[in-house]
């Protein structure tokens, strides 16, 4: 079988097509969870800069235990949180259903 170039522009566009509606998703449940409690106060894109590697690692298949590692690496690097953020564990269970929903 033959891989035509038309086909695999077509997927990729796809490709880009639900990687722009899965970041959108993902950062309607980020600022949902609103760890620093920025939202009330107007400001919904705080989070965006966790957005590309969530969904990296969404993508690479993490589990749920590394994904959790991961994402608490992140803020407390990225935030300066020394501590575990605020329901962590219930908004990686929500990313993991939504990511196989």
């Amino acid at each position: 079988m033959q891989i035509r170039a038309s086909d695999i522009i077509s997927l990729m566009k796809k490709t880009q097509e639900n990687y722009k509606q899965y970041a959108l998703e993902l950062i309607e449940l980020l600022n949902k969870w609103d760890f620093l409690e920025v939202t009330k106060d107007g400001i919904n894109d705080e989070y965006l800069d966790l957005v590309g590697p969530i969904l990296s690692n969404l993508y690479k298949g993490v589990n749920k235990e590394e994904l959790s590692e991961f994402i608490s690496q992140k803020i407390k690097n990225s935030y300066g949180i020394k501590s575990e953020p605020y329901n962590l564990d219930t908004f990686i269970t929500q990313v993991i259903n939504w990511w196989q929903g």
